[in-house]
């Protein structure tokens, strides 16, 4: 090996260390809040990602004090934004996966309810969840009465995948869904954005936006569905929920409905029900208890979503290496899905939470 070309060696390896290098003290940051909508990581960048979080060893003590089985981080100290931002580009790194010898691609971001008529599809509560949205009788007038394609608009619709069952469901319907996140949203176009085919499928086009701004013409959506996103999570209506709950009124043509269901505080669901009911502009339609099913579900879930933590942990790597960060990440995940022995799953034991279905009219 001649000199120059040693020199050339040495000098790439260096680069490539202070590359590596820069790109871990970048990432080591707190995931629960420093991440955006916009936020896109490659492979590489989430592996440097995670060993920097993991190397804050006084936040990872931190984290593991508040939580376990019977407490989690309180909602004030995490950002929405960041958590889906994570957990939309795992779901893309992971990419194919299987359960039970079934291939699939983890795109419901739900915990959904039983029983199902998906009876194995390893995300048979998420399609049963949306499924029972558009269920209503009022949902299947509505759509009886129409001389043309449905207008749907999903507010939150994460990967699009309630967008495209739905949408196969009812297949003259023109389907809109839209979600703030760019990498959920890149999900739904490269999986489920398509054409119409009459009698098989509606139309399906996949939008990036803000659900307190959304551009599309006032009165031009027939039925807005919204599957278990983050409005009223904090146990009551904030302004930035209102904004929303008028963005809903604002879009929907006179007589159209609007069909919402959620795990969240039971007093959050009392004081969305009074929301409506107060409301000259409302007619409640019905509000299903679905929370016996909820529970059901995450009881017979537990098996499948462990093999999807154990596959970002095998995505990652470096976990595998670090026990104490690899416990706290699988219990935050966990906890996020409600799993059996996990706070979050006994607030709906106890129904602190309830999870209920519910659909409204616009009156005309």
């Amino acid at each position: 090996m001649g000199f120059m070309e040693c020199s050339n060696r040495k000098a790439f390896l260096v680069l490539l260390v202070a590359v590596v290098v820069s790109i871990w003290i970048k990432s080591m940051n707190d995931p629960l809040n420093d991440f955006n909508e916009n936020t896109q990581f490659s492979i590489w960048t989430m592996r440097a990602t995670v060993l920097g979080f993991c190397s804050r060893t006084q936040l990872v003590e931190d984290l593991l004090k508040t939580n376990d089985e019977d407490k989690n981080t309180p909602e004030d100290q995490y950002k929405k934004q960041s958590i889906y931002a994570l957990l939309y580009n795992i779901y893309a790194l992971v990419g194919k996966t299987s359960f039970n010898g079934i291939p699939y691609e983890f795109t419901f971001n739900t915990w959904g309810v039983a029983p199902t008529k998906y009876q194995g599809d390893p995300q048979q509560f998420g399609k049963e969840a949306y499924r029972r949205l558009t269920d209503f009788p009022a949902v299947k007038e509505k759509i009886a009465s129409l001389d043309r394609p449905v207008r749907f608009l999903e507010l939150g619709s994460g990967t699009g995948a309630g967008a495209n069952l739905t949408s196969h469901i009812h297949s003259s319907s023109h389907y809109t869904a839209l979600d703030m996140q760019s990498q959920g949203t890149n999900t739904c176009k490269r999986l489920h954005e398509h054409d119409a085919i009459p009698g098989i499928r509606g139309k399906l086009n996949c939008l990036q936006a803000n659900a307190q701004e959304v551009p599309l013409e006032s009165n031009s959506i027939d039925i807005i569905v919204i599957c278990e996103t983050h409005i009223a999570e904090m146990g009551s209506l904030t302004d930035e929920d209102k904004l929303i709950l008028r963005e809903v009124q604002r879009l929907l043509a006179p007589g159209g409905l609007f069909v919402w269901g959620n795990a969240i505080r039971t007093e959050a669901w009392d004081e969305i029900e009074a929301y409506f009911q107060n409301s000259k502009s409302w007619d409640t339609i019905a509000v299903n208890d679905v929370t016996e099913g909820a529970i059901q579900a995450r009881n017979e879930d537990v098996e499948r979503v462990d093999e999807v933590i154990q596959d970002f942990h095998d995505m990652i790597w470096v976990t595998n290496y670090i026990p104490k960060c690899k416990g706290l990440i699988s219990h935050l995940i966990l906890d996020f899905y409600r799993n059996p022995g996990t706070r979050m799953y006994d607030t709906m034991v106890t129904r602190y939470h309830h999870y209920k279905q519910a659909c409204f009219k616009l009156i005309e």
